[in-house]
């Protein structure tokens, strides 16, 4: 359950939702049924409702889905949060523009991909896209952020989210092999990884403890192995570009993480 798809539905000015997912794909199915129950616990004081979900779509949509937008259509939906791969929600908002809903706001989790969007013409425009990471649109500040930019524009290497993935995961590793000293192995490196109890990367993610977190969290207990505080970064498509939701020196959008999960406020935050 995450606080931020009521977040973002209020970003967007929706009260009608649909959540659409791949049948074939656990985490994409269980992501599509996430937003619902996320909706239902913390967007009712706002009038949202979950109108549409299929959480059974066949990966790469051979079919086209004319018949799912239609029933969106006719269902009133606002806004369309995507458990799906980019060239999923492409073929979504073609379809949707095709049957004259293309105003209709989508999110996105997996379309940070300054390219893809910018060839794909005005068919995002005024979307949401989730980083979860500080974005290339933020502001640097003191973060990793421009360690990132140096190594990768001096590679003639594009800002992607795979790079920056890769940054992350291998900064972690590093991070663990130096905490282990020399002659290190294996296992001192993972011992001396799970001792890290506040991770960020240099302030390019919401801190891990790995003393902890090494199971997932759960709707019934968000706490005991669940990050302190629930943060997301997020950007929104304009002519073409991203452009960082809030303030740039700020990216990190955050909400306490409390065990009734509660709907609060965010606050907007500079991770370190």
């Amino acid at each position: 359950m995450q606080t931020y798809w009521s977040y973002i539905a209020k970003l967007a000015g929706a009260t009608k939702i649909a959540a659409i997912g791949l049948g074939v794909n656990p985490a994409s199915k269980n992501c599509a049924n996430g937003v619902v129950k996320s909706i239902e616990k913390q967007g009712g004081a706002f009038g949202q409702k979950v109108v549409y979900l299929n959480d059974g779509l066949p990966f790469g949509l051979p079919n086209g889905v004319g018949p799912e937008v239609t029933a969106m259509k006719k269902a009133g939906v606002q806004l369309v949060i995507g458990c799906v791969d980019s060239n999923s929600m492409k073929t979504f908002s073609q379809e949707m523009r095709r049957q004259g809903v293309g105003d209709v706001t989508m999110v996105h989790q997996n379309t940070y991909d300054q390219r893809f969007v910018a060839e794909s013409g005005d068919l995002f425009e005024g979307d949401y896209v989730l980083a979860r990471f500080r974005p290339s649109e933020a502001d640097a500040g003191s973060s990793a952020l421009t360690n990132f930019f140096t190594w990768m524009d001096g590679a003639k290497a594009e800002h992607t989210e795979y790079a920056m993935l890769g940054w992350i995961d291998a900064d972690l590793a590093y991070q663990g092999i130096k905490a282990a000293g020399e002659s290190f192995t294996r296992e001192s490196v993972i011992t001396a990884t799970n001792q890290l109890t506040a991770y960020s990367a240099d302030g390019l993610i919401d801190p891990i403890d790995w003393s902890r977190q090494h199971v997932p969290p759960t709707d019934e207990d968000p706490v005991t192995h669940g990050n302190k505080q629930e943060c997301i970064s997020l950007v929104q498509v304009h002519g073409g570009k991203f452009k960082a939701v809030g303030d740039p020196a700020k990216p990190f959008i955050c909400w306490p993480v409390t065990k009734d999960r509660a709907w609060s406020e965010p606050t907007f935050v500079e991770l370190k």
